[in-house]
Parts: C-alpha cells; structure tokens; sequence
C-alpha cells in the first residue's frame, strides 16, 4: 500500500507537472497566435500601404502625361506664334500671309502625323496664291524641307508624297487647274 501510496504521488507530481507544462505551452501558443494576429494585421496595412502608393504613382504618371501633353501644346502654339511674327514681317500681303501660315500648319501637322489636317491645311492654302498648280506644289516641299530643316528633321520627301493623302490632293489640286484651263480656253 504504501508503494502504492508513493507511486500515486509520483504520478500526481507528473500529472501537475504534465498540467503545468501544458499550461505553459498553452500560454506559449497564446503568445505566438497573438504575435502571428499582429503579423498579419501589419501585413495587411503594408498591403494597402503599397495599394495607395501604386495608386498614388499611377495618378503621378497620369499626371505628368497630361503635364507632357499641355507643355508639347503650348510649345507649338508658342512656336505657331513665333512664325507668325515672323510672317507678319516677312509679308505684306495678307493672302501670303495667310498662304504661308497654312503651310506651316500643314508641316506641323504632318510632323504629328496627322496627314488628313495636313492634307485640309495645304487644300485652303490654294485659296490665297495665284501661282501655278506645278509651282505651289513645289513650294510646298520647299517649305516643308525648309521647316524640317529649322528644326533639325531631315524631311522623307518620297514618304510624303506617296502618301494616301498627298496622292488625293494632288489629284484634287490638278483638277482644279484643269477645270480653270478648260474654262479661260472658252
């Protein structure tokens, strides 16, 4: 009875001492559950931390798009205007002026690739030159050669005028100096 006594002791003793260890990993788990809690609260605010400043580049990015595109605006109004003082005093006439303003506008746009405007601009041009259709037409690309050069481009002279658009205004330009032959010969 007595051994008895003792090994039920034994075993009470590692029974608490079972207990208290498990308490303790108990209270360890806690701790640790309690630290993953706050691991994960905190990657979650760097996840929308890095949201917002994806978000904040996209709209810095969008925003320097639009800055890019107004300053490239007001470059070339500044320099249309910059050509217009200089026509203004390199003609007097305003039909010439007019005329070569036209043209500009015409290289400008297409410089940007806009060809249908450049096709408009050079189409209203021939409403203020009495010259020839042969020598407007040579104008144009002496113009356009001579804008180019101002600003460094070398001008694709064969481009230009292979191109869809070049092609219908010249055809356009040709009838029309058809049509004032065939009707001052009546």
């Amino acid at each position: 009875m007595k051994q008895t006594k003792t090994l039920l002791k034994e075993f009470q003793n590692q029974l608490y001492q079972t207990d208290e260890e498990r308490k303790k990993q108990q209270l360890q788990l806690q701790e640790n559950q309690t630290v993953l809690q706050q691991i994960k609260t905190q990657w979650r605010q760097t996840e929308i931390l890095l949201q917002q400043s994806q978000s904040q580049q996209q709209n810095a990015q969008k925003e320097l798009v639009k800055t890019k595109s107004q300053l490239t605006q007001t470059q070339s109004e500044l320099e249309k205007l910059q050509y217009q003082q200089a026509i203004l005093i390199n003609y007097k006439s305003e039909s010439q002026t007019e005329y070569q303003l036209l043209v500009w506008e015409a290289w400008y746009a297409y410089q940007k690739g806009n060809l249908l405007e450049m096709q408009e601009c050079l189409q209203k041009s021939l409403k203020y030159t009495e010259n020839s259709r042969t020598e407007i037409v040579m104008e144009w690309l002496d113009s356009f050669a001579n804008f180019s050069q101002q600003k460094g481009l070398e001008l694709d002279s064969e481009k230009l005028t292979n191109s869809e658009e070049w092609q219908k205004l010249m055809k356009r330009t040709m009838k029309i100096q058809q049509k004032v032959l065939v009707s001052s010969e009546k």
